[in-house]
């Protein structure tokens, strides 16, 4: 063996325990450090399609970041990014 070899590599093994309710020390996250810029030609993919029917996903997402902040995230849509 060369010093350029080396020994086969084990991988690790690591548990994550993730709380199914937000533990009591848990902060609230700083709204100002949550906002999305989405391409314009991209919007109805978060928006939803229909009217009246919001996409889901982004519904549920946003409305968590609102629980866990206090304050919905703000949203850009299109525009010059500079």
């Amino acid at each position: 063996m060369t010093q350029y070899d080396s020994a086969p590599i084990k991988p690790d093994v690591a548990h994550l325990d993730i709380p199914v309710k937000q533990p009591l020390y848990a902060e609230a996250l700083d709204p100002n450090l949550i906002a999305f810029s989405i391409e314009a030609d991209r919007w109805p993919d978060w928006a939803g399609y229909e009217v009246g029917e919001p996409n889901a996903y982004a519904r549920q997402l946003f409305d968590n970041l609102q629980k866990r902040t206090g304050h919905p995230p703000a949203v850009r849509v299109g525009g010059d990014p500079i």
